[in-house]
């Protein structure tokens, strides 16, 4: 990954400036923002310049109001995983060894940069972004372009190369490449035709693919697959042959006759027939769109939106799927300049929410700019890079929006609103039956998201209670300019705005609390325990509603307890901090404490029970993000029902619908066996219900010419985890199947087309009675 970048020369860069792209090594989605002409392209463009130099023929784009070219650089500051770096250079590198023994020593070197009143600002800047404690299972590194395209780290260059022997600064640009290789970046510029983007022999889609097309070449000409030769070999053999009576024929008389050559390359190089092959079979191969008759569209007679969003869903579908064919995800830096260019409200919030969920989900590296302010509110979590005149810059958390007072972040704040709003009411006009919900933070949502199925219900956090309330003002106020929106009632409502339950209410917030005008799409609510009524011991109570109890209640008071008192346990580093205390098993709540006997989690059996009690209310306080990931993590593992939670049934109350509970693979299925009636044997795992594993050890069948062309493909394409033996195809590593049902898996497995209603003769469904290997 790239932590940030130390820019001189470039565009908007006048002078020395560091770029701080990463405040938190776990959350790898940076949003770079600010007004037209800053410098925001510029930093994505740099960074193509530094990775990307000699694939792209990149130039350097001086910065008008420098006199010269003289000290324009762009330099990385990169963090590179230990394991996965060092596998990579003793795979690839030729000087291997001596590529990590520097390595090892700039990083050394990085960790213990010290800031002197000397230094530029920019290099200070850089010097203070770095975190020792938060990378250590990294190694800190450093590449740099001069405007020539040159290896440099010109304003660095004291600090490192001052402390190297010179045996090893001759081995600075082997170091240099290293680091280069070791990433790519994928840069989708804000104007570009797709043709240069989307063909198979394109550089960037290369990148992405499960495999190079050079790597899958050379498997092709060299493996040997059991025989004496390669394909290559063979061809060289064969042209040899063939040459050979060619020349034994040229004889006539006295004279001879011959073929030959005065160079020394005898047989074919891979090199010499390779990108003529590629180019013969890839190059007329353009991307199509598939309509809902079966149409194809090329790809250049659709409209500059729907061509923009081909881009975008081209490369983070190949990057969703790419992890089960490439290692070293962390080497991985997708950047998009304006995803949101052309295209209309009702694909630009799903698109960011995608963009987000490529760097949170598979640990790719996703950098971006943007006009669209809607993302700052929905966020899990990032990067804020603030980009001002001058190119002066500041980088913040997400969170930091809604409490910082700078003044370009609050109109932001105000802007992320409407543009949020605004992208709502198209995601509602465009899927009539989604359901939103609309929470305070980004903890209400990693809980919910627990119990709710995400396909049916889409959670948004909105960064606090007064958001979710003019949020909700706002869809009513559109909602009612709709007609076609506010008269269907077919899905009422569809949309909960849910708050917490204070301490106290004052006479302001019940102000507050009223809503301009009403419709029946939109609700707004606060969570409410009720110690009175067991059957309903928790409900979503519309907040101008009058006479109902008013006690404190947020998210942490109402999840599972169980799994809560787990989570909590986990997080806390000390169990002494826990004395005194035990979970009442009676109780359905998470809720910490309340003084009306057996209405809270926790039961007091200590002199100090009461003191726990402050100190876990505290605790929660401090840590909500980090207890509200574990509570996840714990339900994504136990695979716990959801459909008797009181939090589940108020929010289908709300709804006024059923059947939202999140989609559960019990055990049994996860770890299902699958095996065929005859040899060869086969277990397949299923993580969910397109997604499937034919495990490692697995033996599959040899037969190919009767599978469809889709198998027949796919199986090639994972035919480096696939080793022939005994007339079969032993699995040697996991195979990762996505977006494959059960028939076509065991199609695949079987080497051979069946009838959909024979799958259940081939399998037989064992959990841990069976071990297969």
């Amino acid at each position: 990954m790239i932590i940030g970048c130390l820019i001189d020369g470039f565009k908007s860069f006048k002078k020395s400036t560091y770029i701080n792209l990463v405040k938190d090594n776990d959350e790898l989605y940076t949003a770079i923002l600010g007004k037209n002409g800053v410098g925001k392209s510029a930093i994505l463009e740099s960074l193509n310049y530094l990775l990307n130099f000699k694939g792209e023929k990149v130039k350097w784009n001086m910065n008008k109001s420098r006199k010269n070219y003289n000290d324009s650089y762009i330099v990385g500051l990169f963090a590179c995983n230990k394991n996965d770096y060092t596998d990579y250079v003793n795979n690839t590198q030729k000087n291997s060894e001596k590529i990590l023994k520097i390595s090892k020593k700039i990083d050394d070197l990085i960790r213990n940069l010290k800031v002197t009143p000397m230094i530029n600002e920019g290099v200070k800047n850089l010097i203070k972004s770095i975190s020792p404690q938060k990378y250590k299972n990294y190694y800190f590194g450093l590449a740099g372009r001069d405007h020539l395209g040159n290896f440099a780290i010109s304003p660095l260059k004291n600090f490192i190369f001052d402390k190297l022997e010179l045996n090893e600064q001759d081995i600075l640009n082997d170091y240099f490449q290293s680091i280069i290789d070791y990433h790519d970046y994928i840069y989708i510029p804000a104007e570009d035709l797709p043709s240069s983007l989307l063909t198979l022999t394109g550089i960037n889609l290369q990148k992405v693919l499960p495999k190079k097309l050079y790597d899958e070449m050379n498997h092709i000409f060299l493996s040997k697959n059991g025989h004496q030769d390669s394909v290559l070999e063979s061809i060289n053999i064969q042209l040899g042959v063939f040459l050979t009576s060619i020349n034994s024929n040229l004889k006539f008389n006295n004279s001879s006759y011959q073929f030959s050559t005065t160079t020394r390359k005898k047989n074919l190089q891979l090199n010499d027939f390779v990108d003529q092959l590629i180019k013969s079979f890839f190059s007329p191969r353009k991307l199509f769109k598939i309509d809902p008759a079966k149409n194809q569209i090329p790809i250049e007679d659709l409209s500059s939106g729907e061509q923009k969003q081909a881009i975008i869903n081209v490369f983070c579908t190949l990057l969703e799927n790419r992890e089960a064919g490439r290692k070293y995800n962390d080497s991985v830096i997708f950047s998009i300049d304006e995803p949101e260019i052309s295209q209309d409200y009702t694909n630009v919030f799903p698109q960011f929410i995608r963009l987000e969920n490529i760097a949170k989900k598979f640990s790719f590296q996703v950098l971006l700019t943007t006009h669209w302010y809607g993302l700052l509110p929905v966020s899990y979590g990032g990067t804020l890079v603030l980009v001002k005149e001058n190119a002066e810059n500041s980088s913040h958390e997400f969170y930091d929006l809604y409490s910082s007072h700078d003044s370009e972040l609050t109109q932001m704040r105000l802007k992320s609103i409407y543009d949020l709003t605004t992208s709502i009411i198209s995601f509602l006009r465009a899927y009539p039956q989604k359901r939103i919900i609309l929470c305070e933070g980004v903890t209400d949502r990693l809980y919910l998201e627990t119990y709710l199925n995400t396909q049916k219900v889409k959670i948004i956090p909105v960064g606090g209670k007064d958001n979710v309330k003019l949020i909700a003002q706002l869809l009513i106020l559109d909602m009612n300019s709709l007609s076609n929106m506010s008269t269907d009632h077919t899905f009422s409502p569809q949309v909960v705005c849910i708050i917490d339950t204070d301490d106290y209410i004052s006479n302001n917030d019940q102000q507050s609390d009223i809503i301009i005008g009403k419709n029946e799409k939109v609700k707004l609510c606060r969570w409410q325990i009720s110690d009175s009524n067991t059957e309903e011991i928790l409900t979503l109570v519309d907040i101008q509603k009058k006479g109902i109890p008013y006690t404190k209640t947020q998210i942490e008071d109402i999840l599972d307890p169980q799994t809560f008192w787990s989570a909590l346990k986990k997080s806390i580093s000390n169990p002494q901090s826990l004395k005194d205390v035990s979970i009442n098993k009676e109780y359905p709540l998470s809720r910490i404490f309340n003084s009306t006997p057996n209405t809270s989690m926790l039961k007091i059996i200590g002199q100090s029970g009461q003191e726990t009690i402050e100190y876990i209310k505290k605790y929660i306080n401090d840590h909500k993000v980090e207890i509200s990931k574990m509570y996840a993590s714990d339900c994504e593992s136990s695979q716990k029902p959801t459909q008797e939670s009181p939090l589940l049934k108020a929010i289908e109350k709300a709804f006024g619908c059923s059947k939202l509970q999140r989609t559960i693979i019990s055990d049994k299925d996860n770890r299902t066996i699958f095996v065929a009636q005859t040899t060869p044997i086969y277990k397949i795992e299923q993580k969910s219900n397109t997604s499937y594993i034919l495990k490692k050890g697995s033996y599959i069948k040899t037969i190919r010419n009767s599978l469809n062309r889709h198998l027949t493909e796919l199986r090639s394409l994972h035919n480096d985890s696939l080793r022939k033996e005994d007339g079969s195809f032993k699995v040697i590593k996991d195979i990762v199947l996505n977006d494959m049902d059960l028939y076509n898996i065991v199609m695949f497995a079987e080497g051979r087309r069946i009838q959909r209603n024979s799958v259940n003769t081939l399998v037989i469904h064992q959990s841990n009675e069976m071990d297969i290997w």
